[in-house]
């Protein structure tokens, strides 16, 4: 059965990226440009891994991880972001399971997704 990816950021062009470095054919992605609904399709869902944007209009993504952490589900999360990564660690060292990688380094969230998948299996 294939793994369920959701990628949630309010820019396609990014997100749109992270497939295409994924060699991998045992995956499935679903995108999502608004956190909102990406919070609907995270309860009726099934993730494996979410990958999500930190800065996002009305919602942004650590509050979108802490309301799935609400909900008691423990899927890792991954959030991307053009801000400092020191500043953004220190704001998600409450959020358990999670990592955090620059919008840059897509290559590195496409292995990071790799290794979370494989060690979940």
């Amino acid at each position: 059965m294939p793994k369920r990816i959701l990628l949630i950021d309010d820019e396609a062009d990014i997100i749109e990226m992270i497939p295409m470095m994924d060699m991998s054919q045992d995956r499935h992605y679903e995108m999502c440009l608004d956190p909102e609904s990406a919070l609907e399709k995270i309860i009726n869902g099934g993730f494996d891994i979410i990958i999500c944007d930190i800065s996002m209009p009305k919602l942004d993504g650590i509050s979108l991880a802490r309301q799935v952490r609400g909900m008691s589900l423990k899927v890792p999360i991954v959030f991307f972001t053009g801000h400092i990564l020191e500043d953004i660690k220190i704001k998600v060292q409450d959020v358990d399971n999670c990592s955090v990688f620059l919008k840059t380094d897509i290559k590195d969230i496409a292995h990071h997704i790799s290794d979370r998948l494989a060690v979940a299996s």
